[in-house]
């Protein structure tokens, strides 16, 4: 993988998503119907969310959650962290 590549890991357990909280935890901000909270991320995945950690080299830069339904496939993601925002990531991760 190059330095610039990001990768998308499916997180299921909770050391994972700990892991997933912990490095995020001071790079996202709160959404109106979101809190970056290990309660909220684990009510996400109850409600059907996937969750990725989505990393560049084996740094977490954000976190999304993918959920199928019906024929739509939905996508959320968080901020990227401020050390690599504007650099296009995001971008990338929608896509």
């Amino acid at each position: 993988m190059s330095q610039n590549e990001i990768s998308f890991i499916e997180v299921t357990s909770d050391k994972d998503i700990k892991k997933v909280f912990d490095h995020n935890l001071d790079a996202f901000s709160d959404s109106p119907d979101f809190k970056w909270t290990l309660d909220d991320i684990k009510k996400e995945m109850s409600d059907g969310w996937q969750l990725f950690s989505v990393k560049l080299s084996d740094e977490i830069i954000a976190a999304a959650f993918v959920k199928k339904e019906d024929s739509k496939l939905l996508c959320k993601n968080t901020s990227i962290k401020m050390q690599h925002s504007g650099s296009g990531y995001s971008h990338r991760i929608m896509d």
